[in-house]
């Protein structure tokens, strides 16, 4: 049995005080949550990103924010836990900060003084959602705000703790909850239920308005393709914010259960039917869905297909596995600047889509009988092209900028059209499963 540490009784030992029911195991940690928990773990992921920035931040660059993001969920997603701030023994396991550390030029003894505040600051961060957890409950406040443009936000306030949400990202919540629960619950409980939700997915992607690569999501015309082309009807990685399909799984059973996610999707092994999987972009986590689709399509011979979404990190292993697996029937790569992808954060936000940085892999995994019943033809594969092209508002802002940068917009970002001769060379952009096997 591994060792509890001081600060995870601590944790047990106020969740049992509180009378909450644990009978439900997810990961090695359970727990129902609240506000009063929630608004906590932000204050907490709040000084954890404040240490972090003092003592990775110089070394990582302007972008620590976001390595901060993907810390929080390489260290969650090792333990399988629904904890946010990182155990002792998740830490222990931490090698991706510790390798972009050594990147950036950090001395061993640079390194080793790092995950010692880090490791000393996750403790601290814990302890304190600890103590909260055991206050006295509070009650969640809600009020309207105009933005520009005749934009309305809805902020949700617990112990002094703002969330916020585009009101029609409310709304939906509002409809989701109702649709799951059978009757109008438009009270507390779903206001509490939505507090709980926007505070734990702004706590995952690590408390700042700038965040939310992490939980990036298909734009809705490619949703629309992979309905029509592949018959995809359930998402396997989502939230209740960026939810789709409507049927889909999502990384807080706890937080999600309220609004439909039918929990973990490496619980979830479907006999049959068609599925999108667009895993945070980790290593570990992407290296985890691989194995667990391949041992879902072996365990079925009816049709059961899977259209995967990964960064296209060719030196991965992970992205290697999915590539080289006997049941990658296509594999399509979107080229950086030319398809976009619906902001992590879109339901705080006014622009929903955003261009990719980097290229990303379209993948297909499917058994026999998904693979004749979904085919992944050089007509599907164009259409999903055409489902992750950029608006045309996106290709005038990147001209315009290219503009003032005095170059030419072709070469800051290549037309659609371009772009779609040179997938023609290559077979649509689509490879077979041989091409990346060993000989």
């Amino acid at each position: 049995m591994p060792e509890v540490s001081l600060v995870d009784a601590l944790v047990a030992s106020m969740i049992r005080a509180q009378g909450i029911d644990c009978s439900q195991p997810v990961g090695e940690h359970t727990f129902e949550s609240s506000p009063a928990r929630e608004a906590a773990t932000m204050r907490a992921v709040a000084a954890l990103r404040r240490a972090f920035a003092l003592a990775v931040g110089d070394a990582l660059g302007k972008k620590w924010r976001m390595h901060f993001a993907s810390w929080l969920c390489a260290a969650r997603a090792s333990e399988n836990s629904l904890e946010i701030v990182p155990s002792p023994s998740a830490l222990a396991n931490e090698r991706e900060l510790l390798s972009k550390l050594t990147k950036a030029g950090a001395s061993a003894s640079e390194r080793r003084q790092a995950s010692s505040r880090l490791a000393r600051a996750a403790n601290e961060a814990r302890a304190a959602i600890a103590l909260a957890t055991n206050a006295r409950r509070e009650r969640v406040f809600v009020r309207r705000v105009e933005v520009a443009r005749a934009r309305t936000k809805v902020v949700l306030t617990c112990g002094g703790v703002e969330v916020e949400v585009n009101e029609r990202h409310f709304e939906r919540l509002r409809e989701m909850f109702e649709k799951r629960s059978g009757r109008d619950l438009s009270g507390d409980a779903f206001v509490n239920a939505a507090y709980c939700v926007l505070a734990r997915y702004s706590s995952m992607q690590g408390g700042h308005h700038k965040a939310g690569n992490m939980q990036a999501s298909a734009p809705p015309r490619a949703f629309d393709a992979m309905r029509v082309k592949f018959g995809v009807d359930f998402e396997l990685f989502a939230s209740p914010m960026n939810a789709y399909l409507g049927r889909f799984c999502s990384a807080n059973v706890d937080t999600d259960r309220a609004f439909g996610s039918e929990g973990s999707a490496f619980d979830f092994m479907p006999s049959e039917g068609s599925y999108e999987a667009n895993p945070p972009f980790d290593e570990g986590v992407m290296a985890a869905m691989a194995a667990h689709l391949e041992r879902t399509l072996a365990s079925s011979a009816k049709p059961l297909s899977f259209c995967v979404i990964v960064p296209r990190w060719i030196d991965s292993p992970a992205w290697l596995r999915l590539a080289k697996s006997v049941y990658c029937t296509s594999n399509t790569t979107l080229e950086a600047k030319e398809h976009a992808f619906v902001s992590g954060g879109a339901h705080t936000r006014k622009d929903q889509l955003t261009a990719s940085a980097a290229a990303t892999s379209f993948l297909t995994l499917q058994n026999k009988a998904g693979s004749k019943k979904w085919p992944a033809s050089d007509e599907a594969i164009a259409a999903i092209r055409a489902g992750f092209a950029l608006p045309e508002k996106h290709i005038d802002r990147a001209c315009d900028a290219a503009a003032q940068r005095g170059k030419r917009p072709h070469e800051t970002l290549k037309a659609p059209i371009a772009a779609a001769k040179k997938a023609a060379k290559t077979e649509s952009g689509k490879y077979s499963a041989g091409f990346f096997r060993d000989e």
